[in-house]
Parts: structure tokens; sequence; C-alpha cells
């Protein structure tokens, strides 16, 4: 299921300081690094640091799984049942997994 978002996702690119970029590299390359940093001089917790940016915002940035890409693959593999798509979405929800972690 990870392999079509992450396809979509990976070939996605905006313009940043004046050049092209491809989205995940500049979010893994640059943005996720220097957030990190500026985190770490504000002191905010390690734990909290590593938990949120490098275990939840890195995974999605390099699967491309997100709440979006998990809707799509909801709605390719079981249609337009939205009822059933909101059921699950909020018994993923109460799991607290983040979202890189449900199954479709």
């Amino acid at each position: 299921m990870i392999c079509s978002p992450f396809r979509e996702y990976s070939s996605k690119y905006v313009t940043w300081e004046g050049e092209r970029q491809n989205v995940q590299k500049l979010l893994l390359d640059k943005l996720l690094p220097e957030a990190i940093q500026g985190l770490q001089m504000l002191e905010f917790s390690s734990y909290d640091i590593d938990y949120y940016l490098n275990q939840i915002i890195k995974s999605r940035a390099m699967t491309g799984w997100t709440g979006a890409a998990w809707q799509k693959s909801f709605i390719d593999l079981h249609g337009n049942d939205f009822a059933l798509m909101t059921k699950e979405y909020i018994a993923n929800q109460a799991t607290q997994k983040p979202v890189m972690d449900w199954k479709v």
C-alpha cells in the first residue's frame, strides 16, 4: 500500500530559495535537520525531538504515508464507502499510533 503514495509524493517538486527542489530531499536533507537544530537550541526535550521529528515526520517524509495517502488507499481498496472510512479513521486515531503505522 505504501508504494503508490510514495511514488506520487517522491516526484513532487517545489521552488525553494529560487531553485526547483524535490520535496522529499528538501525535507530530509535541509528542513528536518534545521528544525532539529532549532528545537535543540530552544532546549526542547530530546525525547520529543526524536519522537516527533525523527520517528514520525522523517518516516512520513521517507514513505509518503500520510493521512491523505491512507484515505486514498482506503478508497482504492473499499470504494466510496465514506461511512466505513470515517469509522476506520476514528478507530485508528483511538490507537494513538501515528498515521505511518495505520493499515488499510
